[in-house]
């Protein structure tokens, strides 16, 4: 698990922006939508922290370590209007990280009824009281049909999942966060949802294992040093979906 941060301007303050996921040791999975603007406005102010659990500053002897980013890359075709249709970025980090890399999943496996664990720091109901410590919460996945019915616009079927909590789910803050299997297998990245954070309400995820050759070709292309590989990614990738 990744938080993403902002520094507020005006101040060496830092604000939680989403949730993200480590997929390799200086690359990280997001939502799109949490790095829309100005693109030297987020190079300069964005960071991720990585291996903690809280979002307290870190001390030395502590775990957990926080980076700058050094490139970063959203979809070209995300659309809000669909959906939030390809609502999926990935960040390069100046810094190595020492959370080990989250697997991800690439069958076509519908995951129909299953109860996956979503986790994050996102707003805990409606009044705007936010967490420090991370939260977890099993969704189980329900017909996308659901989720057609109560969100305007969706993302064409293959590209996402939709999954609700009885008693939890996601809300503001929880954007980027992992879906995972109840190994650690990551399923997908939480998009959208209810705006009231309504409980019983069901949650968009974008479905991850679709993006993995568009994962990889973006990775390559980003401003790695001299003498570094960009195609190194290739190792903590798997191939393309499968039956």
């Amino acid at each position: 698990m990744a938080a993403i941060l902002v520094t507020q301007s005006g101040g060496p303050k830092r604000s939680f922006l989403c949730g993200g996921t480590v997929i390799a040791p200086r690359v990280v999975l997001t939502a799109a939508h949490c790095l829309q603007g100005r693109r030297s406005r987020i190079l300069a102010n964005v960071s991720v922290m990585t291996g903690r659990t809280t979002l307290t500053p870190i001390h030395p002897g502590q775990p957990g370590q926080r980076s700058p980013i050094v490139d970063y890359a959203t979809h070209e075709f995300f659309s809000k209007r669909r959906g939030y249709e390809n609502d999926i970025a990935v960040i390069l980090l100046r810094d190595e990280t020492v959370a080990p890399p989250a697997a991800i999943d690439v069958s076509r496996s519908t995951f129909q009824s299953l109860t996956l664990d979503v986790a994050g720091w996102g707003r805990l109901g409606r009044r705007p009281v936010y967490p420090t410590s991370l939260q977890t919460a099993g969704l189980k996945v329900i017909p996308q049909s659901v989720c057609k019915r109560a969100y305007r616009g969706m993302p064409r079927p293959s590209l996402y999942v939709c999954a609700f909590g009885e008693n939890e789910g996601v809300c503001d803050g929880d954007s980027g966060g992992p879906l995972s299997l109840p190994e650690g297998t990551l399923v997908g990245l939480t998009s959208g949802g209810s705006v009231a954070c309504r409980l019983g309400g069901p949650a968009v995820f974008t479905r991850v294992g679709r993006y993995i050759d568009w994962m990889r070709a973006r990775i390559e292309q980003f401003a790695w040093e001299p003498g570094t590989p960009g195609s190194a990614i290739d190792e903590n990738l798997p191939g393309g979906p499968t039956d």
